[in-house]
């Protein structure tokens, strides 16, 4: 194999390896974000809809 064989391999793996790592990490963001009104209101809504209303 000549050099220009081993460096275009290297590339193509390097650059492989940086898709596939961007698509995890994007991946892996998206579904745990979520707005914070909505897990407030989540949150809310568990709450309520779980526990019955206390009365000082």
């Amino acid at each position: 194999m000549s050099h220009f064989d081993n460096l275009y391999r290297d590339v193509t793996c390097a650059a492989a390896a940086v898709l596939i790592t961007l698509a995890i990490s994007l991946s892996f963001v998206q579904s745990t974000s979520a707005a914070p009104f909505h897990v407030a209101a989540a949150y809310q809504q568990a709450h309520q809809a779980g526990m019955p209303a206390q009365h000082a």
